[in-house]
């Protein structure tokens, strides 16, 4: 499956430990190197690497996984590893590389950074762990400066302590556009940043509460009945927001 020369190796792995020579760059003595979540094979003439989900030795079935990356990137229109080595060949489908906001949140490690492209989302992503999620416009003020296409989503909860959520279009017909916070009395989250997005909704468009030591700054809140409200919001920063 895929690029003999990257990634993707099919069929019998006895083939190749064997040197048979139905695949193209490995001869006989053809090495395989097993390590956590990997295998590295090297032919005759072409390095590779493959990457697996279990193997078997002697019978005993053992179940790989790849460490969680650090950053991962999102963009809607990928929809195979082809895609994605357009952008960068070094990723990976399905681990480091999604098309979807929530799986991206779901793959990344602790305090790690989902990268996602501008497009539509649609999606209300859950933030339940300390991460970065960075959309096409991060840095970019709103209220100040012009933008560009826009990482487009239905809405945001964000859950977890030490969140930043930055450059963002949020939409939402119902509920509040960004909702920090846990429903239960006294689990507070904190250190959030909220900042540098495009909030349109009806109602509610940034809700912080049960929340503390939370920054909620350079936001464009837009046909919200109420534009930022505060529950339960200790030691929290408002500032460079326009409503």
């Amino acid at each position: 499956q895929g690029d003999w020369s990257k990634r993707g190796y099919g069929g019998n792995w006895d083939n190749v430990i064997s040197g048979h020579d139905d695949y193209p760059g490995f001869g006989d003595g053809a090495l395989v190197k097993v390590a956590i979540g990997y295998t590295e094979l090297r032919g005759d003439t072409t390095p590779a690497t493959a990457y697996i989900d279990d193997i078997t030795i002697n019978g005993d079935l053992y179940e790989l996984e790849l460490p969680p990356p650090t950053e991962v990137y999102v963009d809607a229109a990928w929809t195979s590893q082809g895609d994605v080595d357009a952008f960068d060949p070094d990723l990976i489908w399905q681990h480091d590389a999604f098309a979807s906001i929530q799986a991206g949140i779901n793959a990344v490690a602790e305090d790690g950074t989902v990268n996602v492209a501008a497009g539509t989302y649609n999606e209300a992503v859950l933030i339940d762990r300390q991460l970065t999620l960075l959309g096409a416009n991060d840095g970019v003020n709103p209220v100040t400066e012009p933008r560009g296409a826009e990482s487009i989503i239905d809405a945001s909860v964000i859950k977890a302590s030490g969140v930043v959520f930055d450059g963002f279009t949020v939409t939402s017909d119902s509920g509040p556009g960004i909702y920090t916070g846990k429903t239960i009395l006294g689990d507070q989250i904190e250190n959030l940043q909220v900042r540098n997005n495009v909030v349109q909704v009806h109602i509610l468009g940034i809700v912080v509460g049960n929340t503390r030591l939370a920054t909620v700054s350079n936001n464009l809140i837009q046909n919200a009945y109420v534009g930022i409200y505060l529950h339960m919001a200790h030691d929290s920063e408002i500032s460079g927001n326009e409503v």
